[in-house]
C-alpha cells in the first residue's frame, strides 16, 4: 500500500485529539508520534497543534495543513484502489475515457495514452 505515514500520524492526532490516544491507534508509542509531529512542525515552519492540559487542538496552521494532508491520503486511497487491479482499471478507463481530464488522475492519462 502507498501511504505516507507521518500525514496518517497527523490526522489521528487531529481525529483523537491526543497524542497518546493516536499512538495508541495507530500501534504506535507515543513519542514516535510526538516525534513525528514535530518534525512536520519543523517542515511547515510552526505549530499545527495546540497543546493544551488534557486537550490537543488544531492551529490555524495545523487547520491548513489539514486541507492538504486529507486530500493527499484520498489521493492516496485512490491510488492504491486504481494499483489494486490496475489492468481492470485501465481497461474501463480505455472504455469510459471520463476520468483523463480530472485533476486526479491526469498522470493516469499519459499512462493509459501509451
Amino acid at each position: 500500500m502507498l501511504d505516507d505515514q507521518r500525514l496518517r500520524i497527523f490526522e489521528a492526532v487531529a481525529r483523537e485529539r491526543s497524542f497518546t490516544a493516536a499512538a495508541r491507534k495507530l500501534g504506535l508509542t507515543q513519542p514516535a508520534v510526538s516525534q513525528c509531529i514535530s518534525d512536520l512542525e519543523k517542515k511547515t515552519g510552526g505549530l499545527l497543534f495546540d497543546r493544551q492540559r488534557g486537550a490537543v487542538t488544531l492551529t490555524p496552521r495545523g487547520e491548513t495543513f489539514k486541507l492538504f494532508a486529507d486530500r493527499i491520503l484520498k489521493d492516496y486511497e485512490d491510488l492504491n484502489v486504481v494499483f489494486a487491479d490496475y489492468e481492470a482499471f485501465a481497461s474501463v478507463a480505455q472504455k469510459l475515457n471520463a476520468i483523463k481530464d480530472e485533476p486526479s488522475f491526469r498522470v493516469f492519462k499519459d499512462i493509459l495514452s501509451d
